[in-house]
């Protein structure tokens, strides 16, 4: 599970790196990410419309995508938000894809 510390919870953090911030799709989710102000840190959140199911579909693939982002988040660059926008097809992905997936898209950022 990924710490509080790590974790973007408020409306006005998740619209700023919409409005401000880069994006990259992939194939179970839209990647945005943000250079902060904090260079130590870095936030992570996650969204996850109703068009994906119910409460507990939206639920479970975001505990999913917390559990992922928790076994790589040394491959994450500190000084950056991220938001993780997930598409349906990441609901029958096996979690080991996911977290591949996942891995591929930070590799492929190339932040630095």
């Amino acid at each position: 599970m990924l710490k509080k510390i790590n974790r973007l919870q408020k409306n006005k953090d998740f619209r700023r790196i919409y409005q401000r911030g880069k994006s990259r799709a992939f194939t179970g989710f839209i990647l945005y990410y943000r250079k902060s102000g904090n260079k130590e840190n870095l936030h992570i959140g996650f969204c996850v419309s109703k068009k994906i199911g119910k409460a507990v579909q939206r639920n479970l693939i975001k505990r999913r995508f917390r559990e992922a982002c928790h076994h790589l988040l040394d491959s994450f660059t500190s000084g950056y938000d991220y938001v993780f926008i997930v598409r349906k097809s990441a609901l029958e992905m096996p979690f080991n894809q996911l977290q591949a997936d996942i891995d591929q898209a930070l590799n492929s950022l190339a932040l630095s």
